[in-house]
């Protein structure tokens, strides 16, 4: 019976001195490593989402617009990130003479005028300006925001033929990522 006791006595024991060694033990095992940095660019960016066309409706020469210019709006639908600067452009179309915008008879080879200027900065009122380039600042917060675009057919235009006339301007984006 005294050898079962010595042996019990030597196993409690040595699990004594195992478990005041356990916290120093574990401690050396767990170890502090350099934190892991976590992160991420968020890039400026624009798009054109939607243009919607401009359709002058008819062009009387030899009536209204004999004295009055024939005008009608497009809408440019621009969407940026927070705090973008961006350049639209509008095109000089296919049948530019120079700078002059112009549309193309589908029957004849006459054209028929016209400008595209651009809003001011509250982005729906005409300023008289022709539309070059158009300096867009998306504020502090990101979203959409619709563009005028306003088109003006110039007054006594009489020397073109009756039918239908049509242009294509590109509308582009340019902005530093």
């Amino acid at each position: 019976m005294k050898k079962s006791s010595l042996i019990l006595a030597a196993v409690t024991a040595g699990a004594l001195v195992m478990a005041a060694n356990l916290p120093s033990a574990l401690a050396a095992s767990a170890s502090t490593s350099p934190g892991i940095t976590v992160s991420a660019g968020v890039l400026r960016t624009c798009t054109i989402q939607k243009v919607t066309d401009l359709a002058f409706g008819n062009y009387d020469p030899l009536g209204v617009n004999a004295t009055a210019d024939l005008t009608a709006n497009s809408t440019i639908r621009v969407h940026c990130n927070r705090n973008t600067l961006a350049d639209i452009t509008i095109s000089n179309g296919n049948n530019a003479s120079g700078s002059q915008r112009r549309m193309a008879s589908s029957t004849t080879s006459d054209f028929l005028s016209y400008n595209l200027q651009k809003p001011l900065a509250d982005g729906t009122t005409n300023s008289n300006t022709a539309w070059d380039t158009y300096a867009y600042a998306q504020g502090s917060t990101a979203g959409v925001r619709d563009l005028t675009v306003f088109g003006v057919s110039p007054m006594a235009q009489n020397s073109s033929a009756a039918g239908d006339y049509t242009d294509t301007v590109v509308a582009t984006i340019t902005f530093t990522p």
